[in-house]
């Protein structure tokens, strides 16, 4: 029988295996964060507020990251509490969750139509909004 023997990936490294197929992240966004997950706040808002459709509870994000699901909770209003491993990442979310939850303040995830509105990039002046 023969024994493969594999170098465990960092976690670093993993993250950014396993997110090289995710959609795309307005460049906005990736301008606050360089975390390799970085998923979408619109998305990210429409998935939350499924997940409490009341508003009632609390959402956990045991990998907190880029801290972008965070940021989603709490631009809809919900209570969240995020847990990351990685030093440079929690420091990273720490700064990155105000910004990211700022973004967009009109749009707080009630519906989908609004996911294939385009979003202006990173050096645009004005405060992007999905309702404008």
């Amino acid at each position: 029988m023969a024994v493969i023997r594999a170098r465990p990936l960092s976690m670093k490294a993993h993250s950014a295996a396993v997110c090289q197929w995710s959609s795309r992240t307005p460049p906005a966004e990736e301008a606050i964060s360089q975390h390799p997950c970085l998923k979408p706040q619109h998305f990210l808002r429409i998935i939350v507020r499924s997940l409490l459709p009341l508003g009632e509870g609390l959402v956990v994000d045991p990998f907190l990251g880029s801290g972008s699901t965070v940021a989603a909770a709490s631009a809809v209003g919900y209570e969240a509490k995020g847990v990351e491993i990685d030093a440079d990442y929690f420091a990273s979310a720490a700064t990155g969750i105000p910004q990211l939850a700022r973004l967009y303040p009109g749009f707080r995830g009630e519906t989908i139509d609004e996911f294939s509105v385009p979003v202006p990039s990173a050096g645009s002046e004005a405060q992007p909004s999905l309702f404008s």
